[in-house]
């Protein structure tokens, strides 16, 4: 939720460099970075305060270059997601009094979220973080109007103590990670809270099996079904890790991902669920998976995995109001037709 009580429609990229270069003296290329993100209309981007296996950003560095990063972002219209906890088993340092500061520096500048842990059960964590009852310590050590997610890999553990829900769905292969994002709407209805797709299967230019996807087809999926589960969504890429703009196939992927917030309606879809034979409306060929959802009057279909184009046809009472089909997925609006 925004200042102004309107809803933060949460549009995010992974950026983790972008503070450590602004440690570094490099603010001209963060602020390319914010420039594209700004252009794109994206909302949010999230950064790391502290790293030692991608790069190497002391905490100690991290907190002074974050509260700089927050300043350049807002004057983009921006908001930040501060990770403030990465590679903590490299550091000997003050934990506590780390996730302190950042908040009073959040605070301060107004703009951005903190997520506690980036993946606290990682190898890389300090093990305390491997506690969800430390990391709800954390959050409390946060002012409370700023908002809080403990961090991904808690989402089968009691997220209170957090604002909102960050989760790394499973990174299966071809069409089964985009499938995997549908179990977001469970999880929003289980915690009563935002949930956001943080660090989801990234786009590079080759795939990797369980790690990265090339396919721009299945990233505009995989945000359509974000969008219509309810879920905030990030896109996460290789070159994210270093806060580099996507060029080449990661720049296709993206252009297909940021296509859902034109193809969809701004306002909400409820009722979402998976497709039905009683559903009013067939395809042809079958997909591997489908799901509906309402918007006002209408309705909006999401196929994935099918085997050719799909031909779509309209159950009795219903027209197709919007058609696009893809190689191997379609999205299709429904509007109930006018009565004879």
């Amino acid at each position: 939720m925004k200042a102004d009580g309107t809803p933060f429609e949460w549009r995010g990229a992974t950026a983790f460099r972008l503070a450590e270069l602004v440690a570094n003296g490099r603010e001209r290329d963060a602020d390319a970075y914010l420039a594209w993100a700004q252009a794109q209309q994206l909302t949010i981007v999230r950064v790391l305060a502290m790293a030692h296996n991608l790069f190497e950003l002391p905490p100690d560095r991290g907190r002074p270059a974050m509260a700089r990063l927050l300043t350049m972002a807002a004057a983009r219209g921006l908001a930040i997601e501060i990770v403030a906890l990465a590679d903590t088993a490299s550091f000997p340092f003050d934990i506590d009094a780390h996730v302190r500061e950042l908040g009073q520096i959040c605070a301060r500048a107004g703009l951005c979220t903190i997520e506690i842990a980036n993946e606290p059960n990682h190898a890389t964590q300090d093990r305390r973080l491997h506690d969800p009852k430390y990391l709800a310590a954390l959050r409390r050590l946060v002012p409370a109007e700023v908002p809080c997610a403990l961090g991904a890999d808690t989402s089968g553990d009691d997220p209170r103590g957090g604002d909102y829900v960050t989760a790394h769905f499973p990174r299966h292969d071809g069409w089964k990670h985009v499938a995997a994002l549908a179990e977001g709407f469970a999880l929003r209805q289980r915690f009563k809270t935002p949930v956001i797709s943080d660090e989801p299967i990234g786009a590079a230019r080759q795939a990797v099996p369980g790690s990265r996807d090339a396919d721009p087809e299945r990233f505009r999926a995989a945000a359509l079904l974000s969008r219509m589960a309810g879920l905030g969504a990030t896109f996460h890429y290789d070159g994210g890790l270093q806060a580099v703009i996507p060029a080449g196939n990661e720049e296709a992927c993206f252009t297909a991902w940021r296509s859902a917030w034109d193809l969809l309606p701004r306002a909400p879809i409820t009722g979402f669920r998976e497709l039905t034979p009683s559903d009013p409306i067939a395809l042809t060929p079958a997909p591997g998976s489908a799901w509906i959802g309402q918007a006002g009057s209408g309705l909006w279909v999401l196929a994935i995995g099918t085997s050719a184009p799909a031909q779509a046809t309209a159950g009795q009472g219903w027209r197709l109001e919007a058609n696009h089909v893809w190689p191997s997925s379609a999205l299709l609006g429904l509007k109930p037709s006018p009565a004879k």
